[in-house]
């Protein structure tokens, strides 16, 4: 069965991926920073199809080790995974020289770190 792993589901479109996704039958996993409530009940609801495992992107050192990631596809079966790069940032916005270069640093993280880094331990599972 065809497993979907979508980053940054809490607001926007994530949000909505999510929510047509996981009322579609498809096995899901969410990774966001945090989670909304009807988020977290559909999850209990749905007898392990539906897995959310908490990550902040912008801290890259933690992306190998997600809690659960390997572990979650490994028990969900998926031979077929589909993986949505949802999670992003539009920070910092000011002018040229100054920016704060600690937003810098997590915007990079999310927007291009994080994906690369995300499908690399995909391809390794």
């Amino acid at each position: 069965m065809k497993a979907v792993i979508i980053t940054g589901i809490s607001s926007g479109l994530g949000r909505s991926l999510f929510r047509i996704l996981s009322d579609s039958g498809l096995k899901v996993v969410g990774i966001s920073r945090r989670f909304l409530p009807e988020q977290t009940e559909k999850a209990q609801r749905s007898g392990g199809r539906i897995v959310l495992l908490e990550a902040n992107l912008a801290a890259t050192w933690q992306i190998p080790g997600i809690p659960r990631l390997r572990l979650t596809l490994d028990q969900l079966g998926c031979a077929d995974l589909v993986f949505i790069s949802n999670a992003g940032t539009i920070q910092p916005i000011s002018a040229t020289g100054h920016a704060d270069p600690v937003a810098i640093r997590d915007a990079m993280a999310v927007n291009m770190l994080a994906p690369m880094l995300l499908v690399r331990e995909l391809c390794e599972h």
